[in-house]
């Protein structure tokens, strides 16, 4: 079984700290406590807010605050409206019915303005929350308590435990920490198991731990194009290792801080190889700061799959057509048959006896 969590401890102690607050007022007044705060409101709010690191519960808190006013204001004003202008005071049953359906309709058709307006602030967020604030105040029974009372007793109550929600989840345990630690990890087969993404518990920890100052990277064969959507959601401040270690990338400036081309001895020994062996290796080069792939004449299947597949990925330019002498290359890139591309592995490693090249073998979508 999973063990109890920091957040589901948390979120008890917010609810708890709501109902107390209540017990203490009701002890002192019982009167204000009954009139100005509710511990259902209060605990439903801490609950919503209190995710699982402080800045998504300072967002929740920031939208459920925000949708409690903006319903809470609004909900006041359709209730008044009604009962100054539609509300008719004769006591009939028919009347009384006709009341209630003439006040169900204008709730109902007065949700459109509602929503809109949070469309209009760029609230769009907090549209939930608003609708809902709006109708506890305007179809909750009330006990004939004035509509102004009742609506600041539903947005003090919110923002306290939206306030509560906050300071909790600010409470955070000493632990000794080590900032001199490097920590490095792979993606495809270790964060990366059988889909190609993260998890949501991956992104929560690696998040929480960057945020506490742990020195974490990643080592990937993988280029920007497809980084950025496998991690998505991540925060790292340390430049990732990419591409076999042939650049380091900082994600957040979106910007190469250093590469490592292939030497040009090694370089002309593998075109020459390419050439007699016909086949098209794709070059990747960094220039100008943005990741550029050169082709030659596609000469398989297998070839124009992958360019098909990827000559429109983001943060890479695709160029039919070999780099110059002058372009540093940083990798070339095969694809072919098992069979072959672990033949020309063996044969280029022969070639190159000073271990100069780094040369990786890897499944992609049934060929190699």
């Amino acid at each position: 079984m999973p063990k109890i969590g920091l957040r589901n401890i948390k979120t008890a102690l917010a609810i708890l700290v709501t109902l107390l607050f209540y017990l203490l007022i009701h002890v002192i007044n019982p009167e204000i406590a009954s009139l100005w705060y509710s511990p259902f409101f209060a605990g439903i709010a801490a609950a919503y807010s209190l995710q699982s690191d402080y800045t998504a519960s300072f967002r929740q808190a920031r939208i459920r605050s925000m949708g409690s006013v903006i319903g809470g204001i609004y909900g006041v004003f359709i209730v008044n409206m009604y009962e100054m202008v539609l509300h008719n005071p004769i006591e009939t049953s028919l009347i009384n019915s006709l009341n209630l359906l003439s006040f169900y309709l204008l709730v109902g058709i007065a949700v459109i303005p509602l929503i809109y307006s949070t469309v209009l602030m760029k609230q769009t967020m907090a549209t939930f929350v608003t609708v809902l604030t709006y109708l506890s105040i305007t179809v909750s029974i009330r006990n004939n308590l004035p509509i102004e009372y009742f609506a600041v007793n539903r947005i003090f109550s919110t923002i306290f435990g939206v306030i509560v929600a906050l300071l909790i989840n600010g409470i955070h345990f000493n632990h000794i920490k080590n900032k001199e630690i490097l920590f490095v990890t792979g993606l495809d087969g270790t964060l990366f198991i059988d889909n190609q993404e993260l998890s949501g518990y991956s992104k929560h920890k690696l998040n929480h731990l960057i945020r506490h100052g742990a020195n974490i990277t990643v080592a990937t064969t993988r280029t920007p194009s497809t980084l950025f959507q496998a991690l998505n959601g991540v925060s790292f401040t340390l430049p990732l290792i990419i591409m076999k270690g042939a650049a380091l990338y900082d994600m957040k400036n979106q910007e190469y801080l250093e590469t490592k081309p292939i030497m040009k001895e090694d370089r002309t020994i593998l075109e020459a190889y390419f050439e007699k062996e016909k086949k098209s290796a794709f070059a990747y080069s960094v220039m100008d700061d943005v990741l550029t792939v050169f082709n030659g004449p596609i000469k398989s299947l297998a070839e124009r799959y992958y360019y098909e597949q990827h000559k429109k990925d983001f943060y890479k330019n695709h160029i039919t057509g070999l780099p110059n002498k002058d372009c540093q290359v940083l990798l070339f890139m095969l694809i072919d048959i098992e069979e072959e591309i672990f033949r020309m592995a063996k044969e280029i490693r022969e070639l190159n006896p000073d271990h100069t090249l780094d040369i990786q073998v890897y499944p992609f979508e049934g060929m190699y």
